[in-house]
C-alpha cells in the first residue's frame, strides 16, 4: 500500500506536539527542540521517499499477467517470455539474452547453476520443489541461488 503523505503529516504534527510539549516541561530549550523536529523530520520524508520508491520482488512464477507486480507491468525489460518453440537445447534461453556480459558470465557457469536457473526461471520451479527433486534442504537451494547472484554481478 502507498504511503497517504496527508494522513502521516497529520499523524506526525500531533505525535510531535506531544513530544515537543514533553521536552519543553523537561527543560529542553526551544533551540534544541527545533533540532529534535528537524531530525524527526528528515526522517519522516526519508521514509516517505524509500515507501514511494521501492517495492519488493515477486518471488513466484506468474501464470496470469494480472497477477505480475506492477513492476513487471510498469518495465517490461525485467521480464522475459519464451516459448518453447524458441528453444531446441535445454539451455538455449542463454542465446535470448541481451546484455552480452549477463550471457557471458551465463556461459561460463557450471552446468549445475544454469540447469538450477532453468528449473526456475525457465520451468517455474519453486526451490522447496527443486530441494525435494535433488534431495537436499531448500537452504542449499537458496545458497546456491545467492553464489548465482554473486557471479552476475
Amino acid at each position: 500500500m502507498g504511503f497517504n503523505y496527508g494522513l502521516e503529516k497529520k499523524r506526525f504534527d500531533s505525535e510531535w506536539k506531544k513530544i515537543a510539549a514533553w521536552y519543553k516541561a523537561e527543560g529542553m530549550s526551544d533551540e534544541a527542540i527545533a533540532s529534535m523536529h528537524k531530525f524527526d523530520w528528515a526522517v519522516f520524508c526519508a521514509e516517505r521517499g524509500f515507501v514511494n520508491h521501492t517495492q519488493q520482488m515477486p518471488d513466484e512464477f506468474f501464470d496470469d499477467e494480472t497477477e505480475c507486480s506492477t513492476l513487471y507491468q510498469k518495465f517490461e525489460s525485467l521480464s522475459t517470455r519464451i516459448t518453447e518453440d524458441d528453444l531446441t537445447g535445454r539451455f538455449d534461453w542463454i542465446q535470448t539474452i541481451n546484455d552480452e556480459v549477463i550471457a557471458t558470465k551465463l556461459l561460463a557457469m557450471s552446468d549445475d547453476y544454469i540447469e538450477l536457473l532453468t528449473l526456475i526461471v525457465i520451468d517455474g520451479y519453486a526451490q522447496k520443489e527443486i530441494a525435494a527433486a535433488q534431495g537436499c534442504a531448500q537452504s542449499n537451494i537458496a545458497q546456491k541461488i545467492a553464489r548465482i547472484k554473486k557471479l552476475l554481478k
